[in-house]
């Protein structure tokens, strides 16, 4: 999907969302670089660590949804095209379908990593 509205609105309405996503992604990558080679990590950090995972999922799977939620009004309130000229209400169709599956892949993650941490806690 093409955005036509200008860069003064786009700015205004995406930017900082686009920053906190990336700023998540990056704190992720940070924990993979730390923890590459099997790295010893105490109990009591993974439980620290599995109840912000937990967290981590339950949050991701609440952004998802609104973020989706914010996607179909878009169509209206920005002049959204297809390069290839097909209508965007399709693909944000597909879009929608696809993230309602992420956001119940993101509630598992955080159902799962619940049980994780209860079962370090013994």
């Amino acid at each position: 999907m093409v955005d036509s509205m200008s860069e003064t609105d786009a700015d205004t309405v995406d930017e900082s969302l686009v920053s906190y996503a990336s700023e998540a992604c990056e704190a992720i990558r940070t924990i993979n670089h730390k923890t590459v080679g099997g790295v010893a990590i105490p109990a009591p950090s993974v439980y620290n660590i599995l109840g912000n995972g937990r967290a981590l999922g339950y949050a991701l799977q609440q952004a998802l949804q609104q973020i989706g939620a914010g996607l179909v009004p878009s169509l209206d309130e920005y002049n959204l095209r297809e390069g290839d000229g097909s209508d965007p209400a399709i693909n944000t169709m597909t879009v929608q379908n696809l993230m309602n599956q992420a956001v119940e892949h993101a509630g598992q993650i955080g159902r799962l990593l619940q049980e994780a941490q209860d079962a370090i806690n013994g």
